[in-house]
Order: C-alpha cells, then structure tokens, then sequence
C-alpha cells in the first residue's frame, strides 16, 4: 500500500486505525501542553456533542499532529454553542482554545512555518479517504471485525472534521 507524507507530516509509518490512545503519554510536544484538554476533563454537557473528536485527537497526538489540531478545531467549534451551559463547560472550552493556539504553533513549526498550511484541507482529506479506505478494503475482503467497525466510525468523525475547511472538500 502506498503511504501518503506530506512534506510536513511526522508520520513514520502508515497509520493503523484504530489506534489506542497511549498510556499517559503525553511525552509528544503537543500532547504535553494541558491535561486540562484531555478528554478525562471533558464535562458531561460536551460529552456527546466533542467527546468522540477530542478522544481522536488525543490517539493521533503521537502519530499525526496535524490531523489532532484539525479534530480539536473542529470540536472546538462544535463545542462554541454550549460555552454558556455551565461554568465546567466554559472553562474546558477555553482550555481547549489555549492548547489550539500552542497546538498551532507547533504545527506551524514543523510544517516550516508555512501558515497555509492551517487552511489547506488537503492534508486532512487524504487522512480520512485513507482510514475509510483501509476499513472498506477489509469489509470488501470478508475480514470486517471490531477494528473496521470502529475504522468506519473513525473516517465519520473525519468526514465531520472536514466540514471546517467548506463544502465539496470530500468530493476531492
């Protein structure tokens, strides 16, 4: 299988979904920057609406930091509504905004500053059709389990957070 790289991406090899959030590892220079973002923290009114965004975005951390700022983003937006449910949920939201702006500029620097970059879906498109294709490769090959099942779920989710950059983006 070809693996796609952008220029900037620090993905050192193909990304298996699901992946496992790792074990109190926020040893990445990313994820080291607020536990208060983590999803642990998370209160129960954002739950069900960025629950599932912030949870990717803490398993790709470590393997692709700029697919994490795009899932954080987009929770962040779909988390704007409720920032007046309850002082938790404006705390966490504003947490949340600050690990975007430290987020941000860690992904600036290792895409060599390029603030482009940020608003170029891309990226994030080659992502998700990569983790839906690799889920219906399996499905298609009679080999669906558990892990195509949560695959499929995943590219959803992506499919969601693609929605930040416009429309037609998945029609790419």
């Amino acid at each position: 299988a070809r693996l796609f790289r952008p220029s900037c991406s620090p993905l050192k090899s193909e990304v298996k979904w699901p992946l496992r959030p790792p074990l109190l590892s926020y040893g990445s220079t990313l994820a080291a920057k607020s536990m208060a973002t983590d999803l642990a923290a998370l209160p129960p009114q954002l739950k069900g609406t960025i629950g599932k965004y912030i949870r990717f975005a803490q398993q790709l951390d470590a393997k692709d930091a700029r697919m994490a700022y795009y899932c954080r983003v987009y929770a962040m937006q779909a988390g704007l509504p409720n920032i007046k449910a309850s002082p938790e949920c404006q705390a966490y939201l504003m947490a949340l905004m600050g690990r975007l702006e430290q987020d941000k500029k860690a992904v600036l620097a290792m895409c060599g500053g390029d603030a482009a970059v940020l608003n170029n879906p891309e990226h994030a498109t080659l992502f998700t059709l990569r983790v839906f294709k690799q889920a219906d490769d399996e499905d298609r090959a009679g080999k669906a389990n558990k892990g195509t099942v949560r695959a499929f779920m995943a590219a959803a989710a992506f499919f969601d957070v693609l929605q930040q950059f416009g429309t037609h983006v998945a029609d790419t």
